[in-house]
This record gives structure tokens, C-alpha cells and sequence, in this order.
């Protein structure tokens, strides 16, 4: 490669040239490859060229963004690609005609949700090849953590089990319905806090639960008898 001084630079930006000294003029292929080719004598790159078929993969949410992988086609010495993210209104689609805004939403995703990413190159100065790709980030379905299901006793109130589910070390709140008063077996179920769009519960949500019965004492009262007389009645408290 060349060294390019400052003034180099600024020429080169518009004429396609990186900083690695290669002279590329850039294309788009099948609609999804883009293909920079090499003017410069002695390029060392096989067939002067280098590609590049940008991907983006949907998945749950795991909080990290979810990006285009663009570092082998910059560690090639091609020209950084524009990214612009936004969101969609319908998996599968890019709702738009063409970006229009003030500043590009350049920050890749990282809630749930449907996506579309714009991928494209400065061709020639004002020229943009680009590709549009879109993916989903689906809600985490979430495990739970049930506690109180069996050691939970009649005492004239409402009882339920509690519920929290679990996201890696992280605990999401949960809230429980299906509380009972009486003693007896019941199910209840689980349901997701604040409409958290990140987490889905599984398909598995309710779980049985037992109020027991309160156990009591009984005393009772010493009472005297005399043989053939009405026996005294006894009587008893808890």
C-alpha cells in the first residue's frame, strides 16, 4: 500500500480511494453483494477485487445489539460502510421509501422488536449502492422460579405462590393471580410485570399450589360427675 498525505485524502475520498492505497471503484451484485475493484498498478488482491455479501441474523433478545458485521470487508481495505437501523411496523419488511430524516439512526438494536437495516456504499461521491436487510429480534421466552407452592396455611386470607423469572443471573418481576383463600389444591398463574416486550413467558406459566388446612388445639374443661345424675356437660375451647 501507499502512504496518503491529508491532502491525498480529501481527493481520495471522492475518487473511492482508502487509506490502504487502493484505488476501488465499487459495484453492487445480484442485488446483495457489493464488490470493490482495484485500478491501482500492482494491487495485490486476487482479481483486484474483494466482496462482501452483508448478513444480519435474527434472535432473541440477550441484551447486546444486534449489528452487520462490517470488519472483514474494512480489514480488506474497502471503504467503511453507511448503516442506518430502523424500525419496522411488520416482520419482514422495511417500511419506507427510501430514508428520510434528520440524523441517521446509526445505533444498532437492542430491544425486541422488527428491524430493517440499510447497508450502503459511497460509490462515486453522491452515488449510494445499497442493500436493504431485515430481522427480528424476538422476546426472551424467560424460565421461573416458583417459591410457596406447599408450605402455605388457612389463615382467613387471600395466598398465592410467588414467581420470578429468570434471565441469566438477571430476575425479572413477575406477578402471580389465581390466589385463594380456603384450604385445598389450586393452580396459579404467572404473568409477565409492565408488559416487558423483552421476555415472553413459556409456554409452561401456572403451577398447583396447596393451602393447608391451619391445625388447632382443643382444651377442655375438667368437670365432675356424681354416679346417677345427670352427667355434667363438658365443654371445650381452641
Amino acid at each position: 500500500s501507499h502512504t496518503i498525505d491529508l491532502a491525498y485524502r480529501e481527493f481520495a475520498y471522492f475518487k473511492g480511494v482508502s487509506i490502504h492505497g487502493h484505488i476501488f471503484t465499487y459495484e453492487l451484485v445480484d442485488g446483495k453483494t457489493f464488490v470493490a475493484t482495484c485500478h491501482e498498478d500492482g494491487c495485490d488482491l486476487p482479481d483486484h477485487k474483494i466482496s462482501w455479501t452483508p448478513t444480519i441474523e435474527s434472535g432473541e433478545y440477550n441484551g447486546n445489539p444486534f449489528a452487520v458485521d462490517t470488519q472483514a470487508w474494512i480489514d480488506a481495505g474497502a471503504k467503511a460502510p453507511r448503516l442506518i437501523y430502523c424500525f419496522s411496523e411488520t416482520e419482514g419488511e422495511a417500511d419506507y421509501d427510501g430514508y428520510v430524516g434528520g440524523d441517521w439512526p446509526t445505533v444498532p438494536p437492542v430491544d425486541a422488536g422488527y428491524y430493517y437495516v440499510e447497508v450502503s456504499v459511497d460509490a462515486k461521491g453522491l452515488e449510494w449502492k445499497k442493500v436493504v436487510l431485515t430481522f427480528t429480534i424476538k422476546p426472551y421466552v424467560i424460565g421461573i422460579e416458583w417459591s410457596h407452592t406447599d408450605d402455605l396455611i388457612y389463615n382467613g386470607n387471600v395466598q398465592a405462590p410467588t414467581a420470578v423469572g429468570v434471565f441469566g443471573d438477571e430476575k425479572i418481576p413477575l406477578t402471580v393471580v389465581g390466589g385463594q383463600t380456603n384450604a385445598g389444591t389450586y393452580t396459579a398463574t404467572a404473568v409477565i410485570e409492565n408488559t416487558n416486550s423483552n421476555f415472553a413467558l413459556p409456554e409452561s406459566n401456572a403451577h398447583e399450589f396447596t393451602i393447608s388446612p391451619k391445625k388447632i388445639t382443643a382444651t377442655i374443661e375438667k368437670k365432675t360427675s356424681v354416679y346417677g345424675e345427670n352427667q355434667a356437660a363438658l365443654t371445650a375451647t381452641t
